[in-house]
C-alpha cells in the first residue's frame, strides 16, 4: 500500500552569481509506504460525551488533512486512573479513545504539536501498530456420519477414564 510522491532532494546553485540563487531543483520519484499507528487519547469526563465526540472528530479531520487514513476508532469509555495526571490533578477517571490510522512517518510529529495546544485532551500516546494477519484454518471433512446430540439418560456403557 502506498502512493507515488515527488520529494525535493536538493538545490543546485549557480556558482557564477554572488547571491547564489537556486538555478535548478533536483526531484526524486519514490514510493511512500504508509505506516500503521495507534493514538490513545485521554479526556476529562467533565467535558461530556458530546464534546468528547466533537474533539475526536476534529482530531480525525486533522489526521485526514495531513494525509492519513483512519482505520478505526474505538471508544473505551470511562476508566479509573491509576496515577495522578499533572495537567489535571483532581481527575480520578478519564474517557479513553483509541484511533488507529495509517500515515507517512512525518504525521505523528505534526499531530503531537496539534495535540499539545488542544486543551480538552488531557493526555495522548502514540505507538506503532502491529498488524497481525491471522491465518484462516482449513476446513477438514469428517469421514463417516456426523455426530448427533444425545441426552445424558440415553448414554449406555461404562465411563472412560475413571478408576474401577
Amino acid at each position: 500500500m502506498g502512493f507515488t510522491i515527488y520529494e525535493k532532494r536538493g538545490i543546485c546553485y549557480n556558482k557564477h552569481f554572488r547571491d547564489a540563487r537556486p538555478a535548478c531543483i533536483i526531484w526524486r520519484l519514490e514510493e511512500l509506504v504508509l505506516k500503521a499507528y495507534e493514538l490513545i487519547l485521554l479526556f476529562d469526563p467533565a467535558l461530556g460525551e458530546e464534546r468528547v465526540s466533537q474533539q475526536t472528530a476534529r482530531i480525525e479531520e486533522k489526521i485526514k488533512s495531513l494525509g492519513g487514513a483512519i482505520d478505526g476508532v474505538d471508544k473505551w469509555g470511562m476508566k479509573r486512573l491509576n496515577s495522578i495526571v499533572k495537567k489535571a490533578k483532581r481527575m480520578t477517571t478519564g474517557v479513553y479513545i483509541l484511533i488507529r490510522f495509517q500515515s507517512d512517518p512525518a504525521v505523528p510529529a505534526q499531530l503531537r504539536a496539534f495535540l499539545k495546544v488542544t486543551e480538552s485532551v488531557t493526555r495522548y500516546f502514540f505507538s506503532n501498530a502491529v498488524v497481525f494477519e491471522v491465518p484462516v484454518p482449513e476446513k477438514k471433512d469428517i469421514a463417516g456420519k456426523p455426530m448427533e446430540a444425545v441426552k445424558v439418560d440415553e448414554i449406555k456403557g461404562e465411563p472412560i477414564g475413571e478408576p474401577k
